[in-house]
């Protein structure tokens, strides 16, 4: 046990159940009875044992077949053969209450199943031990609360420490930690290196030497009350000499194996028990390179000291921490945040020989989903003397990979027996996907003859007579997704709706096209069912419920109409038709159309609209003749050919062979605006490139010879 004693009066300072069992305690004299019997024969008697009050002093008691040994710093100070031997213990008192209880501080108090020897004393006494150590029964460190509570014994062996209302516990002041201890024998002059704990002791010829034992112990913390400035290695150590007490002092000592020349180093020293003042026995800058840092202290008596190596001038390392980065998990959700990918810190400086240990902890955290990872790199670098700087560095670990579908392709059905409808049954529309990372959830969405929504699976839901465009999405945890769709066509041989074409013009007009400048404006589609029970109702998508829709597009382009019947059943069935319209005018009373000729071919002509009913009467049609080139006549004058027209880019107007001098090219807008106009003298002009999408007409002057041509740029 470590024991600081504040007084000593007889009886007092007692530890122990009693004589018989037993006890230490204090006498007026200032020293120590300590024994198992209450017989001289049996007491060790220790003179001066309390002669300097507050201060640490390691005691061990032990007893070996009836041979008592008490040792006071590692010094066996008394040996007696004991009269008998002690009884079996129900317990053990660590401090008895009223006065006659320690006044003082107690720690790393041990109670072992066999002797230690002297070696064992000497070379533990400044070091904690490890619970469960061989022979270890009790073992308590002061961990607990004060006051009238249970301290923690730490043995391992879960004994129950009951402390009293007058405990108090107290930051530890005295030398032990974790660490190491090596002995020697010293017993002439020269170097002795202690390599398991990192010191050299010399000494020098001609004087005395210590004839015996010297232990020197590495205690792997900082000293209480350190010394100003930065403790080398966060360590300190003890030196004890148990040889003669005359031998001549340590001339030199030296930090083997160190590895930094360590500017600005300094030795402080204080008494192995001491919790105080330091003294500065050496300092002053040493050598660089040296595999040694040797420091004399002639001056200073070392032996039974600590000893501390402050460095008082360095500087904290300095480092760049790698760049933030993201990393992308691969196709098995695996992510690789290695240093060789995410990089290491750069720019590592210190102000003492060797580069300081980078060392870095990883912290990770969830991000927006479970496969999307943050994690924060904390980068440390730490030099020789404790120094030590950090810098943090973000890695974000993303999962960007979709789940993987197996679709389905287009099917047919017809409606169940007897019903309106066909309803999926199992998985037979049903897709599949899978993901590395994460669940897959799939959702659809269903358009056309069935329209809805759902997760999952279709089994169960019932489509409608028609073509249902079926859209699936699979989507990961992170939000990843991936699509598939196909189609499901039902047929209802029972129901069946059908629009025949509609004619504006015939002859000479295709089926359900409206001109824009010759005939109706209008056409009437007519719904035709078959099948089924009437009564029936009519749905147009011009929201008509009659078996007509009279429909009326005014713009060139296609259009689509639909309607959806419902018999008595509620059986239905839908069914569309396009309409197209077809811009044919070609100025002022005149029409754009495809004339034929006897021999079979055809050009393309602008006739006044009284003609037409000429025209298409012998086989002519509405329009142009063939998309994409346009040749532009008015029967038995000036001819010119305009291509391609439409046109997306620009026009090629041709002129005739027989045409002479310049010809003038004017464009107006449907407004009357003249948009541009060129002019040219040879057979071909280009024109219109700059013109915006839509209808104009073109003026062509070439002598007495004028033409007026329909043109749309798309």
């Amino acid at each position: 046990m470590v024991a600081e004693s504040n007084n000593a009066q007889n009886w007092n300072q007692q530890i122990g159940n009693g004589w018989g069992s037993f006890l230490a305690h204090a006498n007026d004299d200032k020293s120590m009875s300590v024994g198992v019997a209450n017989n001289a024969a049996s007491r060790v008697e220790i003179p001066g044992a309390f002669s300097d009050l507050n201060t640490w002093h390691h005691y061990a008691f032990s007893f070996d077949n009836g041979v008592v040994n008490v040792y006071r710093d590692g010094q066996l100070v008394g040996t007696k053969t004991a009269s008998a031997f002690p009884a079996t213990w129900s317990g053990f008192i660590v401090n008895n209450t009223g006065g006659d209880g320690i006044n003082g501080s107690l720690d790393e108090f041990r109670i072992w199943s066999t002797a230690r020897t002297q070696s064992q004393i000497r070379e533990n006494m400044y070091h904690t031990i490890d619970a469960g150590t061989a022979g270890l029964k009790v073992y308590l460190q002061g961990q607990g609360q004060p006051g009238a509570a249970f301290f923690t014994e730490v043995s391992g062996n879960a004994y129950i420490v009951a402390a009293d209302s007058s405990v108090q516990r107290e930051a530890c002041t005295a030398p032990v930690a974790r660490g190491l201890s090596q002995s020697l024998t010293i017993d002439s002059a020269g170097r002795y290196n202690f390599n398991q704990v990192g010191l050299a002791l010399k000494y020098q010829p001609g004087g005395n030497y210590p004839k015996g034992e010297a232990v020197v112990s590495r205690l792997n913390a900082k000293p209480y009350a350190a010394p100003a400035g930065d403790v080398y290695r966060g360590q300190y150590w003890i030196v004890r000499n148990y040889g003669d007490s005359a031998a001549t002092a340590v001339s030199s000592i030296a930090l083997t194996n160190a590895v930094d020349s360590l500017h600005n180093l300094q030795l402080s020293s204080r008494a192995f028990n001491a919790s105080g003042n330091w003294g500065v026995t050496a300092n002053g800058a040493t050598t660089e390179g040296n595999a040694d840092v040797a420091m004399s202290t002639t001056a200073t008596d070392i032996r039974n000291n600590q000893l501390v190596f402050m460095q008082t001038g360095n500087a904290a390392p300095t480092f760049t921490a790698p760049a933030n980065i993201t990393v992308i998990r691969n196709d098995t959700c695996g992510y690789n945040a290695a240093t060789a990918v995410t990089g290491v810190p750069s720019a590592v400086q210190d102000d003492t020989d060797s580069l300081p240990v980078i060392s870095y902890i990883d912290d990770v955290a969830n991000s927006s989903c479970a496969a999307n990872l943050v994690i924060t790199r904390n980068w440390v670098a730490r030099d020789n003397a404790g120094r030590l700087t950090r810098h943090a560095q973000t890695i974000t670990v993303k999962d960007t990979t979709a789940p993987l579908i197996s679709c389905k392709t287009d099917a047919v059905q017809q409606v169940n027996s007897g019903g309106c409808t066909y309803t999926a049954t199992g998985t037979e529309l049903d897709i599949t996907a899978t993901d590395h990372c994460s669940a897959v959830n799939l959702s659809y969405t269903l358009s056309g003859a069935t329209t809805g929504n759902g997760v999952t699976s279709l089994a169960g839901v019932a489509f409608h007579t028609g073509v249902t465009n079926i859209s699936w999405t699979a989507a990961d945890a992170c939000g990843n997704t991936a699509n598939c769709n196909y189609t499901l066509t039902v047929n209802n041989a029972q129901l069946s709706v059908t629009i025949p074409d509609v004619y504006a013009v015939n002859p000479g007009g295709d089926a359900n096209t409206i001109y824009l400048g010759y005939g109706p404006s209008s056409l009437k589609l007519t719904a035709q069912v078959t099948g089924g029970k009437a009564p029936y109702t009519y749905k147009w998508s011009t929201g008509g419920t009659a078996t007509t829709a009279q429909v009326s597009p005014s713009t060139a382009g296609a259009y689509t109409y639909s309607v959806t019947i419902t018999d008595a059943n509620g059986c239905t069935a839908f069914v569309s038709k396009q309409v197209t319209v077809t811009d044919i005018r070609g100025g002022y009373q005149k029409v754009i159309i495809c004339h034929k000729t006897s021999t079979g071919s055809s050009f393309t002509l602008n006739v006044n609209k009284s003609e037409v009913p000429t025209h298409l009467g012998h086989g002519d049609r509405l329009g142009a003749c063939v998309a994409g080139s346009s040749k532009l006549a008015v029967e038995n004058t000036f001819q010119v050919m305009v291509s391609p027209n439409p046109s997306t880019q620009h026009f090629t107007l041709q002129l005739p062979a027989y045409g002479e001098g310049t010809a003038s090219v004017k464009v107006y807008d449907l407004n009357g605006r003249l948009v541009e106009e060129v002019r040219g003298t040879g057979k071909t002009i280009i024109f219109g490139e700059r013109l915006i999408p839509g209808t104009y007409i073109v003026e062509v002057v070439q002598g007495k010879n004028k033409e007026t041509i329909r043109v749309i740029k798309m």
